[in-house]
């Protein structure tokens, strides 16, 4: 008792004891229906309820059907999966985080592949553990010839009724010869056909989960199209947008009860009716590169007007032979009229080049409407980078069910995630234009690739971001449990263990695991390959474990 200071010495400290808040549930719940609070903030304290409910167990090796678990639908109700062979579309309903609460009565604590006693005990529960939390509802064959799903393309509409999925096929040189009068050379735009990026025919099909019906298709033959974590596709509200990156253009479409309507197309003109030109032989520039000298053009005249300077006009001849060689690459919505849009060197489109980060880039924003280029910025552009770090969720379109999120955990609202950012940043400090680029090079960002789970929230949790983030890609598989520490009084509040330990594997074997966290429940699945198999393991809320 003497190693403790009394109240009246603790003042006399030259720094202030940390508070600790009381995370107990039943005290908050209570705080929540009697406590007044301020005007706002109602929500922002429901929010805080997920520091006391979490994934506290869980269980390895979950014997699961020859499916590939995808998605949940924003809804929280679906998950969408795809089949071993990538042919079929299997819907499954989720049942909720409790709907296995009855066979776990007998387990106190996780059951992994370490503790051989345990698994031998619980196998039965392996078997039928996924079935308790999913239910079939519907397969649907969209495949059935040559080719197979992309699993890592599936946009969700934002009613979360629909999903958007695709399947292509990989066309050969040859049939690029044999189309080159036909459909394969449509404009001036047109890039040659290469091995490096070979063309193919693409299938956008629109699934309705409530009732497992296919609703539209929409075919490209001979074009290349980066679907895969949906970087040449973007939805944003009733709008779709598709990057063609063969014939150079975006095509726009009004998405609406899961019928696609096209409304505009950008990059192309009509081709012009000539008597001895073909399409691919127009001298003319295509709408995005013609807006692009034009609005150098005007600024270099407004410049020249503000400067009284004649040869103000004529810097921009000094980029135009660069400009001439930029191609479409990345695009994005940033409203219902306004596209952010990366040009970059046409070496780097057609794969002769590895390093596209580095390369010159040129990011513009684009008026669907004036069908002209509002604002152009460099690659390595400061104001660019301030302005992406304070409006990142702008960027990211940070939606779900036609709402704003009320909690986005980017850099712009979060200021766990901005310290988090500005130590990263300081810390791979270099000339400032390579870091400019380095940092840009992650915009435009794709659609619907980040988790709003509440577990991933840095404003509720801390956790290492080396392993696991609500980025949605794959992460080196951590030699020890990822520990979630609750960001108010920094306390171990759970943790998630994935797959088997290092020593039951090889050693030059790359481990990555994938997470899929549900958007709102206590409910978790981290899908591990270990070898030629996968390993599946749920992580979900069970009341028995201390």
């Amino acid at each position: 008792m003497e190693d403790f200071q009394s109240d009246d010495e603790s003042e006399n400290l030259p720094f202030r004891r940390r508070k600790i808040p009381n995370e107990n549930l039943t005290d908050r719940i209570m705080k929540l229906q009697y406590q007044r609070h301020r005007k706002h903030t109602h929500l922002a304290k429901t929010h805080k309820l997920y520091q006391c409910v979490f994934p506290n167990l869980t269980i390895s090796d979950v014997d699961y059907p020859q499916v590939y678990g995808r998605k949940f639908s924003p809804d929280g109700r679906h998950l969408v999966s795809f089949s071993m062979d990538l042919k079929t579309l299997v819907i499954y309903k989720y049942n909720g985080a409790a709907s296995a609460e009855h066979l776990l009565t007998k387990i106190k604590s996780d059951v992994n592949l370490i503790n051989q006693e345990s698994y031998c005990n619980y196998e039965k529960l392996r078997m039928v553990l996924f079935s308790a939390f999913f239910t079939k509802k519907f397969e649907i064959t969209l495949v059935k010839d040559r080719g197979g799903l992309n699993r890592e393309c599936s946009v969700f509409s934002t009613d979360s009724r629909y999903v958007i999925v695709c399947h292509h096929c990989t066309h050969s040189q040859m049939y690029a010869t044999q189309c080159f009068r036909e459909n394969f050379y449509q404009n001036n735009e047109t890039l040659a056909p290469s091995s490096r990026t070979p063309v193919g025919e693409y299938n956008f099909e629109v699934v309705d989960l409530y009732t497992g019906t296919k609703t539209f298709s929409l075919q490209f033959d001979s074009e290349r199209i980066p679907i895969a974590h949906q970087q040449g596709i973007y939805l944003y509200r009733n709008k779709l947008g598709i990057i063609c990156l063969q014939h150079q253009k975006i095509l726009l479409y009004h998405f609406e009860n899961g019928i696609l309507t096209e409304c505009d197309q950008i990059g192309v003109d009509t081709p012009i009716e000539h008597s001895n030109l073909e399409p691919f032989q127009s001298p003319y520039f295509g709408t995005t590169r013609q807006a692009i000298f034009t609005f150098l053009a005007e600024r270099g005249k407004m410049e020249a007007e503000n400067s009284k300077d004649p040869f103000e006009n004529m810097k921009m001849l000094g980029t135009s032979q660069c400009l001439s060689k930029m191609k479409l690459w990345r695009f994005q919505f940033l409203d219902e009229d306004k596209l952010f849009i990366k040009f970059i060197h046409e070496d780097v489109v057609s794969a002769r080049v590895v390093d596209n980060v580095m390369r010159f880039a040129v990011f513009s924003v684009y008026s669907i409407s004036a069908r002209r280029i509002l604002y152009m910025f460099d690659g390595a552009s400061s104001t660019l980078l301030k302005a992406f770090e304070e409006n990142c969720d702008d960027f990211r379109n940070a939606e779900l069910n036609g709402k704003e999120v009320l909690y986005p955990s980017s850099m712009a609202c979060c200021i766990d995630s901005r310290m988090n950012y500005l130590r990263q940043k300081a810390s791979t400090a270099t000339d400032e234009r390579e870091s400019n680029k380095r940092y840009l090079g992650q915009i435009p960002m794709p659609c619907q690739n980040f988790s709003y789970s509440p577990y991933l929230d840095a404003k509720l949790f801390s956790y290492d971001e080396q392993f696991i983030s609500n980025f949605e890609r794959p992460k080196p598989v951590s030699s020890a449990p990822l520990n979630f520490l609750s960001r108010p009084s920094l306390l171990k509040k759970f943790q998630i263990k994935t797959g088997p330990e290092p020593d039951q594997s090889p050693a030059n074997e790359k481990k990555l695991v994938a997470f899929n966290f549900h958007p709102f429940e206590p409910f978790a699945m981290s899908l591990q390959r270990c070898g030629v198999h996968f390993v599946l393991n749920f992580h979900i809320r069970h009341n028995s474990v201390k």
